[in-house]
């Protein structure tokens, strides 16, 4: 297994990431940064200037959209949507860059799951 970091494409899209929550998809448009992931990867999705606002693992290698054009995307299995309330790089160790759309990084597993159970709600 891989941990992936996933742009939401804000600067371009800013509504995408309740399109990525709402679909459990990520989706990355006129590149193939995705086609990486593989099933059981974990994916991390950031929002500029938010967090990551989401964590699941994928359940599909990546997809060409029937319905849009240049659209590629990877089903998500959820495990975490939180977009009032964020997980920060620096609580989880993240190691990696915020300068594309999708890519491999690394973290600190058990800051990760500490993070995610602060934010489980009954």
């Amino acid at each position: 297994m891989k941990v992936y970091y996933v742009n939401t494409n804000k600067s371009n899209c800013k509504k995408c990431y309740e399109m990525m929550l709402n679909q459990n998809r990520v989706i990355s448009w006129y590149n193939t940064q995705l086609q990486n992931i593989k099933k059981g990867d974990l994916i991390l999705l950031y929002h500029n200037d938010k967090g990551f606002i989401g964590v699941g693992f994928a359940i599909t290698k990546m997809k060409d959209s029937y319905e849009c054009e240049n659209e590629h995307f990877v089903e998500v299995k959820w495990i975490l949507k939180t977009f009032d309330n964020p997980i920060q790089a620096n609580n989880i160790d993240f190691k990696g860059m915020f300068n594309k759309t999708a890519q491999v990084c690394s973290i600190n597993f058990k800051k990760l799951f500490e993070e995610i159970s602060k934010r489980i709600k009954d």
